[in-house]
């Protein structure tokens, strides 16, 4: 094979492609598809990532591949040309290839068409490059891939509405397999392999922004084995004109299929990954890895997992058994799993039900209805006399930190301290998943200061969340003596309570400003709200909801750096108030601005309106930036060393607010570890911080990143069309002289 002779075809092929104005056409309308659908939520979900922008890809290549495939080849047969070329002294291989590259680079140009998008967006958020690689990636190898079927169907075919619609249905096969329109009334065994099969899961899995070995064989593997069908039917028509042995060649393409077939299977099982996301979500961690080497005794784990378990759980469970071997082989012997798989009548439903793991009800479709299906996937993890569950693994992406912090809850000897001070009436906040999620690293109590109790020397970090009433004076003396000993406060107050059943503020009457004094901060009864980086929420009535940006729930941002907000974009809370810092009383390095506002927020002081349909805006004099939750270290005259963390919103770590934003409870986690001086699982929690958000000053730069986006997708290739097809014309028109 030479490839000067493959390359001079690939510039033949391109020309036939620039010079049709068809295939700008086709560009046009699938980029124009692509981002009329993504844009028309992308705002409301206001995220800085382009993982609803992707999940479409799949579907919008049923418009793409095949309309640039279904000629490469038919047309050619249809028009003689085909017999033309098969008389020029090249080989069957360099038409192939050249044909394969030329179409897989068009619709390559065509995606890369949308990097203004994640250009223009990242002005507004901080997009993960990792993941925006590892999305592109994806998509290259599943175009490649979806374009080989494409020339091979091409191939079989003289009529190019044929080709188009065999090639469509193809598609649509391959997206639609694994789920369970495909997949439910099939046996285990075929189930699996079909599964297998699906693009959605190997696309998906690559564009969390993991390399994975599985997943790039796959797509490689399958454009490897298409291309050679497409060649030996590509020598089945040049046989004619060349006496060779036909047979021979099928013997080849049959050997190339197996060894591939095998190769694709061997690195299945090959759980090679390169995790290219910021954080490293997908790889342990060093402190994982010291605590299972740290590890006393062998810690037995049993995932339970159900072989009818649903097409969207598939790259869960593969994850999951991913993770444990990786814990295998860093626990050097100290860590063991096994699988186990309940099914009627075995036992081990029965097992996993005793240890608490339920089976959880799936909606799915069989014979057009809906039914209910059971199944498991849920953990357990045993040590010695104890045992803790993970009933259900719902994602992957925060699966080391719920393994680790189980195991460390039920290895570690001795622990700290942390303690819910319950001396007053208090707001109604759902502290549930957070104060579990401390248990699994610390001794959690509630108690009373009032009458002769004191405060042991085993407690580290007192909590006060959402007081509303005053506290009596002999509990604040205990609380103001154990913070000059050296212990540690978590403030958690609204200075302005909002009642959120009937939508009326009021001041607090709660006065903790004398035991946070000491630390220079002052809380100031206002409400804050920010117009550029705020929530959005529906509102409304009967059948008519709005999603509306409310800028009385801020999204604040990071201020200075700390181990409490390391890898946090933000934190939502909700009616906050402000601080207000007296250096004067603070030494030197013992301030950490946790969160802050935007630039554009403002203060109501007086009279607070807090509806969510009212107008809000910035004073004449522009907005300012507001201090929302502040941690202090302060070392007295007798070198004690005693730390403060004070948020002005008490629910920010309920569970109203920690579903929307996962990032709230890891900030109050980390809050008490950075408190309790105990950062042993910090370093894995913030793995997981979540998505960060989209943040626009006006609703004009909104609509000039959307429109902007949208025209240069369709001005580009329009404008290269045009000149291409009109110098060509200009060139048609002249004359020559010989």
């Amino acid at each position: 094979m030479k490839l000067s002779e493959t390359l001079n075809i690939f510039k033949k092929e391109l020309k036939s492609y620039y010079n049709n104005f068809s295939a700008y056409l086709v560009i046009i309308l699938f980029l124009g598809l692509w981002e009329f659908l993504y844009f028309r939520s992308a705002f409301l979900i206001g995220e800085a990532s382009l993982r609803s922008f992707f999940d479409l890809l799949p579907w919008l290549t049923l418009i793409l591949i095949p309309a640039v495939t279904m000629g490469i080849f038919s047309e050619e047969r249809r028009s003689g040309t085909l017999e033309l070329l098969l008389t020029y002294p090249i080989t069957e291989l360099e038409v192939v290839l050249a044909k394969l590259l030329a179409s897989s680079f068009i619709a390559f140009i065509s995606i890369l068409l949308t990097l203004p998008i994640p250009l223009i967006l990242s002005k507004f958020g901080n997009f993960e490059t990792g993941i925006l690689i590892g999305q592109y990636v994806g998509s290259f190898s599943m175009i490649l891939f979806l374009t080989s079927i494409g020339i091979f169907i091409s191939s079989l075919f003289k009529s190019q509405i044929a080709s188009l619609l065999v090639t469509v249905v193809t598609f649509l096969l391959l997206i639609l397999a694994g789920t369970e329109i495909v997949t439910l009334h099939l046996p285990p065994i075929l189930r699996a392999i079909v599964e297998k099969l699906s693009i959605f899961s190997h696309f998906n899995s690559i564009s969390r922004g993991v390399l994975d070995l599985r997943d790039l064989s796959y797509f490689f593997g399958g454009s490897l084995i298409f291309t050679y069908l497409t060649y030996a039917s590509f020598f089945r028509q040049k046989k004619v004109i060349k006496n060779r042995n036909y047979m021979e060649l099928l013997l080849r393409a049959f050997l190339i299929i197996y060894i591939t077939f095998f190769v694709v299977l061997i690195a299945d099982q090959i759980p090679v990954r390169f995790d290219l996301t910021k954080n490293k979500i997908y790889t342990l961690s060093s402190a994982t890895k010291d605590t299972l080497v740290s590890l006393p005794n062998v810690v037995n784990v049993t995932l339970y997992a159900s072989d009818n378990l649903p097409s969207q759980f598939q790259p869960i469970l593969r994850d999951t058994k991913d993770f444990l071997k990786d814990y295998s082989v860093s626990g050097q012997g100290k860590f063991k799993y096994i699988v186990r798989i309940p099914e009627e009548g075995n036992g081990v439903s029965d097992e996993a039900e005793s240890l608490g793991i339920q089976a959880v009800q799936f909606n799915t479709m069989s014979k057009d209805q809906f039914q209910v299906q059971n199944g498991y996937l849920g953990l357990s993890i045993n040590y010695l006399d104890s045992h803790e569950i993970i009933p259900f693994i719902q994602k992957t992406d925060n699966f080391e930190y719920q393994l680790t912090s189980l195991i460390n809850k039920i290895t570690k000897k001795s622990k700290s301290t942390v303690a819910f001070l319950n001396d007053y009436e208090q707001a109604s906040s759902d502290l549930t998943s957070f104060s579990s999620e401390l248990r699994k690293q610390y001794v959690v109590t509630n108690f009373s200061l009032k009458g002769e109790t004191e405060i042991g020397p085993e407690v580290k970090t007192i909590i006060i969340s959402g007081p509303k009433t005053l506290l009596d004076p002999e509990v604040l003396s205990k609380l103001k003596k154990f913070s000059k000993n050296g212990g540690s406060l978590f403030v958690m107050i609204d200075p302005v309570i909002v009642d959120q059943q009937t939508a009326v503020p009021s001041k607090n009457e709660a006065d903790l400003s004398s035991l946070v004094s000491r630390f220079g901060i002052t809380l100031n009864n206002n409400l804050v709200y920010d117009m550029r980086s705020n929530e959005t929420i529906s509102f409304g009535g009967g059948q008519v909801n709005y999603i509306i940006p409310y800028p009385l729930w801020v999204r604040a941002l990071p201020k200075d750096i700390s181990s409490i907000t390391d890898s946090l974009d933000n934190v939502l809370l909700a009616w906050p108030s402000s601080l207000s810092i007296d250096n004067e009383k603070i030494k030197d390095g013992g301030l950490t601005k946790l969160l802050t506002t935007t630039e554009f927020a403002n203060a109501q002081a007086e009279s607070f309106a807090i509806l969510p349909n009212q107008q809000f805006s910035l004073p004449d004099s522009g907005g300012a930036e507001y201090l929302l939750a502040a941690a202090v270290s302060k070392t007295d005259a007798d070198n004690l060393t005693s730390r403060v963390v004070v948020v002005t919103d008490a629910d920010f770590a309920s569970e109203q607010f920690i579903t929307n934003s996962p990032a709230n409870i890891n900030f109050a986690l980390n809050a008490v570890d950075w408190l309790t001086q105990d950062s042993s699982l910090s370093s894995i929690r913030i793995k997981s911080s979540g998505t960060g958000k989209l943040l626009f000053e006006s609703e004009s730069q909104k609509e000039m990143a959307k429109y902007g986006s949208l025209v240069l997708a369709i001005v580009l290739p329009l404008t290269y069309g045009s000149f291409r097809l009109i110098r060509r014309r200009i060139y048609s028109k002249q004359k020559y002289i010989i």
